[in-house]
C-alpha cells in the first residue's frame, strides 16, 4: 500500500545529485520540517488508490496514487529535480498527471508536482502461495441461516483468514448445497 518511491529514487545517481547524498531530501506525507530548509528538496503523499480484488483470494497487489512535489530556490532547479525524479522512478510506476508549475506568494520558491501511480506487492507469503494454488479454483467463505462461518473443500490451510476452495468443475452440482 506504501509505494517504495524513496527506495527507487535513491538507487539513483542524479537524484542524490540534485537532493543530497547519501540520504535524498526525499520528504514523506507533504512535509518538511528541517530546520533551516535545504532547497531544493521534494515532498510526497499518498492522494488514492484501491487493492486489486479477484474473486480467486484476498488481494496480492494495490494500487496507490502519489503526489510528488519539487520546491527549489529557482524554476531551472524544480525542473531539473523533477526530471530525475521521473527517470528514476518511471520504470518502477507510471506517471499519470503533470500537475503544474507554481510559485508560492509567501516564499518566492518554485514548486513543480505531478501524480504517479505505483502497483504495490503485498508482503504476505501466505498469499502469495493461497493465490498461486487458487489457479482455476473459487476461493469463498458463506454463511449459515444461523450466522456462522463456514467453508467447503478445505485444501488451502494456511490461509489465516480461513479463505477455502471450491472446484469450479463441481462447485454447479452444490450451489443449492452451499447455501
Amino acid at each position: 500500500m506504501i509505494p517504495p518511491i524513496y527506495r527507487v529514487a535513491k538507487q539513483s545517481p542524479q537524484v542524490l545529485a540534485l537532493l543530497g547524498s547519501p540520504e535524498p531530501r526525499l520528504y514523506p506525507w507533504g512535509q518538511n520540517e528541517d530546520e533551516p530548509r535545504v532547497y531544493p528538496y521534494a515532498t510526497f503523499q499518498l492522494v488514492g488508490g484501491a487493492p486489486e480484488n479477484t474473486l480467486a483470494c484476498r488481494p496480492d497487489v494495490d494500487r496507490a496514487t502519489i503526489q510528488v512535489d519539487v520546491w527549489a530556490k529557482t524554476a531551472s532547479s524544480a525542473r531539473s529535480v523533477a526530471e530525475a525524479l521521473r527517470d528514476a522512478i518511471e520504470l518502477d510506476c507510471y506517471i499519470t498527471a503533470w500537475r503544474g508549475e507554481s510559485r508560492d506568494p509567501e516564499t518566492k520558491n518554485y514548486r513543480f508536482s505531478f501524480d504517479c501511480d505505483w502497483i504495490v506487492e503485498r508482503s504476505c507469503p501466505w498469499l502469495k502461495a493461497a493465490c498461486n494454488a487458487a489457479f482455476g479454483r473459487l476461493f469463498f467463505v458463506y454463511r449459515s441461516c444461523y450466522g456462522r462461518t463456514h467453508t467447503r473443500n478445505a485444501n488451502i490451510r494456511s490461509c489465516p483468514h480461513r479463505a477455502r476452495s471450491v472446484d469450479l468443475r463441481s462447485a454447479q452440482d452444490r450451489l443449492p448445497d452451499l447455501f
